[in-house]
């Protein structure tokens, strides 16, 4: 299978697994942000077939449901091993999750390091355009504190990526009323 057939098919996997569900603003459909992450990586000359593959899926087994077993069938464990790198534990509480997530970042490999930074970015820029649901400034302002802290923990691993975080980090959040 070539390089374009690996992505396409994890492009179509990703479809398939968010269908059309909305991001937590409840403007985009949920798939606008894997193509989002996809599109950061390759602005930032990353071009990797399997880490753009895993960027495509990253929150497929958070949002989706999907098991390991199931990408790593289709997609290899690379890929897999990617996805599961980047995807939290959703039975934890926020809280708990976010200290997770700063925890795990240091140990991350390189292309999950990517494609983190790569989705901070782009929640980030969403961020500064729509404010999720229910979301007040003060959830705002510890959402991108957090996103500050998880940069930190990424440091190192990619300039151009760790640059575009800490661009959309400069943007100032949505200024509208929370829903």
């Amino acid at each position: 299978m070539s390089d374009l057939d690996r992505y396409l098919d994890a492009f179509d996997f990703a479809l398939a697994s968010h269908g059309l569900a909305r991001r937590k603003s409840g403007v985009r459909l949920a798939m606008t942000h894997p193509i989002a992450v996809v599109e950061i990586l390759r602005r930032a000359g990353v071009h990797d077939t399997e880490i753009l593959c895993a960027a495509l899926l990253h929150d497929v087994i958070e949002d989706a449901a999907v098991k390991y077993d199931a990408l790593e069938e289709r997609f290899g464990a690379a890929v897999a091993d990617l996805v599961v790198e980047c995807s939290d534990d959703n039975r934890l509480p926020r809280e708990a999750r976010r200290a997770a997530q700063l925890a795990h970042a240091p140990r991350m490999s390189p292309g999950a390091k990517w494609i983190k930074l790569a989705d901070l970015a782009a929640n980030l820029g969403e961020l500064a355009q729509h404010r999720p649901v229910g979301w007040d400034e003060a959830r705002t302002a510890a959402f991108r504190a957090h996103c500050a802290r998880l940069l930190e923990r990424l440091g190192g691993s990619h300039a151009a990526l760790e640059g575009m975080v800490t661009e959309a980090l400069a943007l100032s959040p949505t200024s509208r009323a929370a829903r």
